[in-house]
């Protein structure tokens, strides 16, 4: 096992051990995790959960949830997701399964989900930053293409379920096809900027399995309020311990 930090959220609310080197969790994950309001008694799956940040901020929010499923390929990540859902409370609403999502189905029944997160590797291989620690590598560069994972939230989604993804805004064709494939339907579809004036970076994506036509392009989230300025009020609020609805309503 390598060397661990112990980093904190929503004023030490909670925390979440991560690997001192190699993969650590970054903004993309609060946001997913903001994206999208769970129903009540909603069962919550994460997919490519890593050390499981992603269903930690979820459970914290929202106390309505029944359950959180996360799913993590790196045994590393996933010991880590394991102990942080239990050193902070959750260890009875959650579950954490070390396995593949290309083997979905022997992982989890069908329609296990109302709401699936999912933040996956989406650099081309050969593509973006490399790093000397293959854990990292794997979580950022696609071993596994899109479609696999637009597969396996459909596998987990009864009709009407949603799932949240966050993508790059100049890979979204892709993104968009493999759904539509998975036949889950874009519904709404938020881009992010680093600040104005700025090309959007990514994107949140919210589809619903078996949806009809019909898409909502919500207003643009900024990150910061400028160049090297604070973060955005929208952001901020992500952070604080009193704040973190939505950003943008259900």
């Amino acid at each position: 096992m390598t060397n661990a930090t112990r980093d904190t959220l929503f004023s030490g609310a909670i925390s979440c051990r991560q690997p001192e080197q190699g993969y650590r969790f970054s903004l993309d994950a609060v946001l997913l995790a903001h994206f999208a309001r769970p129903g009540q008694g909603a069962r919550l799956v994460d997919l490519a959960a890593g050390c499981g940040v992603v269903g930690l901020i979820a459970l914290y929010r929202y106390p309505q949830l029944a359950s959180c499923v996360a799913v993590e390929v790196q045994e590393e990540l996933a010991f880590f997701a394991r102990e942080n859902f239990r050193d902070n409370g959750f260890a009875e609403k959650s579950e954490v399964i070390c396995g593949d999502v290309a083997h979905i189905k022997e992982l989890l029944p069908a329609q296990s989900a109302d709401l699936v997160f999912c933040n996956p590797p989406y650099y081309q291989p050969g593509r973006g930053r490399q790093s000397r620690i293959d854990g990292e590598n794997m979580a950022r560069h696609q071993k596994t293409p899109v479609t696999v994972f637009a597969s396996a939230a459909a596998w987990c989604l009864g009709a009407g379920g949603q799932a949240a993804f966050i993508y790059p805004a100049g890979q979204l064709a892709e993104l968009f096809a493999a759904c539509g494939e998975a036949r889950l339907a874009v519904k709404r579809l938020r881009f992010l900027y680093s600040y104005p004036g700025e090309a959007a970076t990514r994107a949140l994506i919210l589809c619903r399995k078996g949806g009809g036509l019909g898409l909502s392009v919500l207003p643009p989230l900024y990150v910061y309020e400028e160049k090297n300025g604070p973060y955005s009020q929208e952001v901020a609020e992500m952070y604080a311990a009193d704040g973190g609805g939505p950003c943008w309503r259900n």
